[in-house]
């Protein structure tokens, strides 16, 4: 596991990894040169590996004893990693392996168009799931000095039903909270495409363009939505009521019997309690204190560096790719319904 160093301690959950940053803040396993190529990127994250689809044969058991027949299992392969035999999943006869490679060769489409540049790189779910981060040539600053930077995500889960994608997300400098964002004027959360459409990038750099194109587009659109934030300030109740929604923290239903409400309703207090303790102390407070831009980086907050303190690979993972990740969009988005309000 690679061990990575931030302000707020260690992740450990990384199989592998590597990152252009080299201060303390976001240094991410191997140092990834500036200016680096898809290639260069592979070799530096360590997922320059492959997988391919064995076939499955299975012991039959009459009773407790093994019987020593085993027998082929027909249309299923497993999905596994080369270098060490690691099996990442079952799939069909119909599925088609996706190399790491061929995903870089994907990321270096966009490299070459000049409007982005090699970020980090590496795996979560121990090597199931590897990505590419590539940073947009665009932020904004407001509120003085609260720099907001975009980024391109690039994932390659080797998993059935998934597929390559590309989402996009800012990153707040002062406390590296991380918000996606829709990409493109309908707001589109990834664009995704088929395992067997893997040239489409490669033979026509326009669609790189447009990606990119569009990526700023819903960046612009986010900047403006921050703005609305910062101009708007909660009640407390408003600002209870905001928590509350986010976190799905409510009150035991009427004729929840005594004694199981009593435990529903401290439980639900507690874990309100350490949501304003959140709220009051994160990093950046002094930009847009007591507006709804503070309160949604709260819930950013919260999922990037705060919830699951002990399993930090846990928490990288799902506030990149998992329930984290929908759960500060929904925190963006009722905060805007707010404000707007």
């Amino acid at each position: 596991m690679t061990n990575i160093a931030t302000h707020t301690g260690s992740y450990i959950g990384l199989e592998s990894g590597a990152h252009v940053a080299s201060d303390g803040w976001h240094a991410i396993g191997s140092q990834l040169p500036e200016g680096a190529s898809a290639t260069e990127t592979l070799e530096a994250a360590g997922i320059n590996w492959t997988v391919s689809k064995q076939p499955i044969r299975a012991a039959i058991h009459y009773g407790k004893e093994d019987s020593g027949v085993w027998v082929d299992v027909p249309g299923k392969f497993a999905l596994v990693r080369d270098t060490d035999n690691k099996v990442f999943d079952v799939v069909g006869k119909d599925w088609r392996p996706y190399q790491n490679a061929d995903a870089a060769a994907v990321f270096d489409a966009f490299i070459k168009t000049g409007q982005v540049s090699a970020y980090a790189a590496g795996a979560t779910q121990q090597g199931q799931n590897p990505f590419f981060v590539a940073k947009i040539n665009k932020s904004f600053t407001f509120l003085g000095e609260d720099l907001n930077e975009g980024f391109l995500l690039f994932t390659n889960p080797h998993k059935h039903g998934l597929v390559y994608g590309v989402s996009a997300f800012s990153r707040r400098f002062w406390c590296a909270n991380q918000v996606p964002y829709g990409i493109g004027r309908h707001a589109k959360d990834c664009v995704r495409f088929h395992h067997n459409a893997r040239d489409s990038f490669r033979s026509n750099p326009a669609l790189a363009h447009k990606v990119i194109a569009e990526s700023v587009e819903g960046f612009e659109r986010l900047e403006g939505q921050a703005r609305i934030l910062a101009g708007g300030k909660p009640t407390a109740s408003q600002l209870a009521a905001y928590f509350r929604q986010v976190w799905n923290i409510e009150h035991a239903p009427e004729g929840t019997p005594a004694a199981l409400a009593k435990e529903i309703n401290e439980r639900h207090d507690r874990i309100f309690e350490k949501i304003l303790v959140a709220h009051n102390d994160q990093p950046g407070i002094e930009y847009g204190r007591g507006t709804w831009w503070h309160a949604s980086n709260t819930a950013s907050y919260i999922v990037d560096h705060v919830a699951g303190r002990g399993d930090e690979g846990k928490r990288f993972h799902t506030a990149q790719f998992g329930a984290g990740r929908e759960r500060k969009k929904k925190a963006f988005a009722l905060a805007l319904e707010y404000a707007r309000a």
